[in-house]
């Protein structure tokens, strides 16, 4: 290990310039520094400096409860690195800090009847990312026209954006590396959305200021591009295209359950995501998940699946059943995203199926609480031309112009593979802590059909994971 670090170092100096009065160097100052990856010890509720940090970077946990413990990494002056989130042994996180990528892994969980509880954690030395990837002397605007790439100003080649098609006064727009991964997966924008990313060891806003739709000739879209490294609070529109708060937001998880039956599937993908990101302490506080969210289609609902939504969630939250009791649902569903919205935090519904139950909702919601920005504050996110078709046409309506409505691509693509997955399957069946939801799932909808939970990339797209495809969700998620 120590010759492979020695070597990884001695490449970075070959690499960077060395600092002078009139260049400084290219390469940030590592904020930790290690020779080899090291372990360390942390008792419960508290926080120490994570080690070669000197003090820079902190680690804090949180009570150890049913094998697991809720972590989070911080600059010393409070400033998140990594939001708290449930961790059990073995779970790894790899986190940026300074223009650096670090791994910390959780080792080791130890519970005494007698004196306090600690964890165990190893920690991995960092490597550089790029450096100022964009070199901006000031804002800049540039102009984009439908379906095409350019190279994002200022970026030497290195970055590019990516739109769609504009329609309905939106735009589907990616941003990339020059070699292919995204830096911003794929979203829908409407004039004046703002996303801040970051870059090597900075970061950038850029803001979708003007759509341009010609009768004849080219539809185009102008941006604007700043460095925004020195701004330390993300504006409401930040907020609005990506900021999911795991702190203080809502998740509403909709299900149609008809008459296709992959809406299983994505409940028992949507509860691994969220309990191996945040645990099921977080689930019961932030998540509400609804059954028979459907419009057009409801006289096909799946009575059946109440089983998956049982042995997907019911172990940690209570979820409606709106095919059962729909003004219960609608009233309880109203409730739950009022109690967030009053306490400052945002609501994301994941549309897995029909937007009627978010219109029941919204419209409860302004009519208790008339001054409410629910366009700012309430973001649903769709991928499916069918799931729109089969709502109700006013409701949908009403949807897209009293909440921020997201259209994001059809997650069919990446997401469903007709004759199913023979590892996949294997891996999920067999997890210790998911196996239950996935055998229900599976015991539901054969996967040797159709594995499919296409619908989950609206989640993915919520909590900021992307287009994952299938492969990257098992090792991720399933794979030890």
């Amino acid at each position: 290990m120590k010759s492979f670090t020695i070597l990884a170092l001695a490449l970075l100096v070959v690499s960077c310039r060395a600092p002078t009065s009139e260049t400084p160097s290219s390469c940030p100052v590592p904020p930790i520094v290690l020779d080899a990856p090291v372990e360390f010890s942390l008792v419960q509720r508290t926080t120490t400096a994570l080690p070669g940090s000197k003090g820079r970077v902190v680690v804090t946990i949180d009570d150890i409860t049913k094998a697991q413990v809720r972590t989070a990494l911080s600059w010393q002056d409070g400033t998140e690195i990594v939001t708290a989130r449930s961790l059990r042994e073995n779970d790894a996180v790899t986190f940026r800090a300074g223009g650096y990528t670090y791994k910390i892994k959780l080792k080791k969980l130890t519970n005494l009847l007698v004196g306090e509880d600690s964890a165990r954690f190893e920690l991995w030395p960092g490597t550089p990312e790029p450096a100022a990837p964009i070199l901006l002397e000031g804002p800049v605007e540039f102009p984009l026209r439908q379906r095409t790439t350019a190279v994002l100003p200022g970026s030497d080649g290195k970055m590019v954006a990516t739109i769609g098609d504009i329609t309905r006064g939106q735009v589907m727009t990616t941003l990339s590396w020059h070699n292919g991964p995204h830096i911003v997966a794929p979203r829908s924008l409407r004039e004046n959305d703002v996303v801040t990313f970051t870059a090597g060891n900075h970061r950038y806003r850029i803001k979708l200021t003007k759509l341009t739709n010609f009768l004849v000739g080219e539809d185009s879209a102008t941006f604007r591009l700043w460095h925004a490294t020195d701004e330390r609070d993300d504006s409401p529109a930040d907020r609005a295209v990506m900021g999911f708060s795991a702190e203080k937001d809502l998740l509403s998880l909709h299900y149609d359950h008809a008459p296709d039956k992959d809406d299983a599937h994505s409940a028992a993908a949507d509860r691994t995501i969220l309990e191996s990101l945040y645990g099921t302490e977080w689930i019961e506080a932030h998540v509400v998940p609804v059954s028979g969210a459907y419009g057009k289609n409801a006289k096909q609902f799946n009575a059946q699946s109440d089983a998956v939504m049982d042995a997907a969630w019911g172990d940690c939250v209570e979820w409606l059943a709106a095919h059962t009791d729909r003004p219960n649902a609608v009233g309880e569903l109203a409730e739950r995203w009022i109690a967030v919205l009053q306490a400052g935090g945002d609501v994301w519904v994941k549309e897995g199926g029909q937007s009627d139950i978010t219109e029941a909702a919204v419209k409860r919601i302004r009519s208790r609480l008339p001054d409410l920005d629910t366009p700012g504050r309430i973001h649903v996110v769709q991928h499916s031309r069918w799931n729109e078709n089969q709502t109700t046409d006013t409701a949908l309506a009403y949807t897209r112009r009293h909440t921020h409505y997201i259209k994001i691509r059809d997650a069919n693509s990446y997401l469903n593979i007709e004759g199913g997955d023979r590892g996949f399957e294997k891996s999920a069946i067999n997890h210790p802590n998911f196996k239950g939801a996935w055998k229900a799932a599976f015991e539901y909808y054969d996967p040797e059909e159709r594995l499919d939970f296409s619908d989950t990339g609206e989640l993915m797209h919520i909590v900021g994971l992307g287009e994952m495809g299938v492969d990257e969700f098992r090792r991720r998620f399933l794979d030890d």
